[in-house]
């Protein structure tokens, strides 16, 4: 037979070989690469790509100041609730001022002629704990309009979600008045101080009796000169006053703050004045910057009261002395002795530059 041609040998044995040799150069490399990126001990590692923040990512779930809110709610005799509730979202590290306003007025044709009306504005956190509450009382009288004003810091420990509200108590079944309807129109808001905020610690000056005669400070606040960059100042301050038309009606803090001998039925008439002067080291005025006076009569009828006052000042650039004081100075010409309350009673030094 004719030979067979020779079929070509395959040189399959050198292909895998030339493989797995490159297979193994490759995977020494990527060892020594490794190897070299990783930190030994005691380097530093890279910081990574920064991420956005989380104040760029974080929408709060609810909005942040300024806030308001508005209501009107009917109350009837004796009757008591909640109402213009709102929440909102505070930082922590920075300081807030919240001012409420609730205004009525008792039908003319209503039966009796007071009618008490307790209000309280409070705040709280999203836990359930308190930050602040601030109201006042008085009894109503036919067709005289009455508002209640005042006025509260707040400088949260955290950030999150506070909500106020208002509670209205006017809780008297077995009083002339009763069945009485009246018309509650509430407005609150909540801001960011810009500036910085002083606040008088109501406890360090009050209660306090002030019978007739030489003028009393019932709040004050100094505020030393090295702690006063801006150039104004807004004084915001609110008194919760009883006179002394009996001996009770005017207890806190475990006593009676009316005596027998401070008693008159006509009750009392006095001057209250809002005032900001320069001191010296020794306490003395070298320069008085600004002051408001108001008169106010309060009779067994209206029996307590709480009395708005808000005083706008500039800060000249240079002082005579070391120090602003801020002070609300009664003056009661009677007959009755007055009682200024712990309760409710605030002073709040707003400082702008």
């Amino acid at each position: 037979m004719p030979a067979q041609p020779r079929r070509r040998p395959i040189r399959r044995r050198g292909w895998i070989a030339g493989g797995a040799a490159l297979l193994a150069f490759l995977v020494l490399a990527l060892l020594v690469t490794i190897r070299a990126l990783t930190p030994g001990p005691g380097h530093p590692v890279a910081d990574p790509e920064p991420m956005p923040s989380a104040g760029a990512l974080f929408t709060p779930s609810a909005p942040r100041p300024p806030f308001s809110v508005e209501d009107r709610e009917p109350l009837t005799l004796p009757q008591t609730f909640r109402f213009a509730q709102g929440e909102f979202y505070l930082q922590a590290g920075s300081t807030y001022l919240v001012s409420f306003d609730l205004s009525t007025v008792k039908p003319e044709d209503a039966p009796g002629v007071g009618m008490y009306l307790g209000v309280s504005f409070s705040c709280i956190t999203e836990d359930g704990r308190g930050v602040g509450s601030i109201g006042g009382t008085e009894n109503l009288l036919p067709a005289e309009p009455v508002s209640y004003v005042n006025h509260l810091l707040i400088e949260p420990q955290a950030d999150g979600v506070h909500s106020c509200s208002i509670r209205v108590n006017a809780p008297y079944d077995d009083v002339a008045a009763s069945g009485t309807t009246i018309d509650l129109s509430s407005h609150w808001r909540v801001t960011e101080i810009d500036g910085s905020a002083h606040q008088a610690i109501a406890e360090e000056h009050l209660p306090r009796t002030v019978t007739p005669g030489q003028p009393e400070v019932a709040i004050g606040q100094v505020i030393p000169a090295d702690q006063l960059d801006e150039t104004s100042l807004t004084v915001l301050s609110s008194l919760h006053v009883t006179t002394c038309t009996g001996v009770n009606g005017s207890s806190e803090n475990g006593r009676t703050w009316c005596a027998a001998d401070d008693v008159n039925e006509t009750g009392s008439s006095f001057d209250v004045t809002t005032k900001v002067d320069v001191i010296g080291a020794d306490g003395s005025v070298c320069v008085p910057l600004e002051a408001d006076a108001q008169s106010i009569d309060i009779d067994k009828w209206r029996h307590h009261q709480l009395i708005p006052l808000e005083l706008a000042v500039d800060v000249p650039e240079s002082l005579c002395g070391d120090a602003l004081r801020v002070s609300v100075v009664i003056e009661n010409r009677g007959p009755a002795s007055l009682v200024v309350h712990e309760s409710n009673s605030s002073l709040i030094i707003i400082a702008d530059g």
